[in-house]
């Protein structure tokens, strides 16, 4: 049998003591413990401040350290709300209010458009926030409640969505320059409660209704191409990243799933099941943020996703 270090030109170090800052995939021989360790990168959630106002089918824009959440049930929400990375502020009101609304950007750029007004109406509003007041914007060309948006307040895209019925699910794609929407190229599969996230020329689209379904779309900035399913069909999730690595969480599960750029893989559940939440979705697979969402009722919880390289022990059994 070749020996590893003959046959890569690599060898296993022997220390004291775990290094202080270890990266991810580092092996080590800890001679004081006797034990072979290594540092596979992990993630994971772990509670944060509480929304002010418990809210669900909000939008929300940012990461996870400055983040703002905004519309949402009940009541067509117009307020505000933005996060430091451990509480939330009360921000300045949308114009106006309504729920099922897309988010995307950051904190003191961020975009809302499209959304749920009731009785029986839909929106095709856009908004934009610069961290202290909401401006209004050219409308969508599509009215329509449940899409998603991916991208920054200058170039973005909206995908999918619904008639306030839901008699139709739109397929309908259209991408904003700052200024104003235009019609580009359909989704394969029109959908509801979707989740998006990249950016204007390269985005994912996973999961949706009707009903629960695992289908996922690469936009390559003119057209959508089928790519790996996820694990566990769902809507009304939540996601974060960018097209070849992004996170899936939530939709009424528990189950967040993670994006290669090819497949999903299942990883650490969220603490609290729930869907129609908020989430950073300008966000990475290392750090994310989603807050509110539905259990039985509108909930103010937040949770963070963390991705770090954690020591293991070796175990050769």
């Amino acid at each position: 049998m070749a020996i590893y270090k003959t046959s890569q030109g690599l060898r296993i170090k022997s220390v004291s003591g775990d290094p202080s800052n270890v990266k991810e995939g580092q092996i080590w021989y800890n001679s004081a413990s006797h034990k072979l360790k290594a540092a596979p990168e992990l993630g994971g959630w772990a509670s944060g401040g509480n929304l002010n106002t418990a809210r669900r089918a909000c939008a929300s824009a940012g990461i996870q350290t400055a983040a703002v959440t905004f519309g949402g049930w009940p009541g067509n929400k117009t307020t505000t709300e933005e996060y430091d990375g451990s509480s939330w502020t009360a921000g300045e009101n949308m114009n106006t209010g309504r729920e099922w609304l897309a988010g995307t950007g950051t904190l003191t750029a961020g975009l809302g458009s499209g959304g749920y007004v009731t009785p029986g109406a839909t929106s095709n509003a856009t908004e934009e926030y610069d961290g202290t007041d909401w401006t209004s914007s050219n409308n969508l060309n599509t009215t329509r409640y449940s899409g998603a948006s991916a991208g920054t307040q200058t170039a973005a895209i909206h995908v999918a969505g619904a008639t306030y019925n839901a008699s139709t699910n739109y397929d309908n794609v259209e991408s904003y320059d700052g200024s104003s929407w235009t019609e580009v190229g359909d989704l394969n599969t029109g959908r509801r409660n979707i989740v998006v996230f990249g950016t204007q020329a390269a985005a994912i689209a996973a999961g949706g209704d009707p009903p629960n379904l695992v289908h996922t779309e690469l936009w390559n900035g003119s057209s959508w191409t089928e790519v790996g399913d996820l694990n566990s069909g769902r809507n009304g999730g939540a996601g974060f990243g960018i097209s070849t690595s992004g996170i899936y969480a939530a939709g009424g599960t528990v189950n967040t799933e993670e994006w290669d750029g090819s497949t999903w893989t299942e990883v650490s559940n969220l603490g609290t099941s729930r869907d129609s939440s908020g989430d950073s979705g300008t966000g990475t697979t290392s750090l994310g943020l989603i807050s509110g969402g539905n259990v039985s009722g509108a909930i103010a919880n937040t949770e963070e996703w963390s991705l770090s390289a954690t020591v293991r022990s070796v175990d050769v059994s």
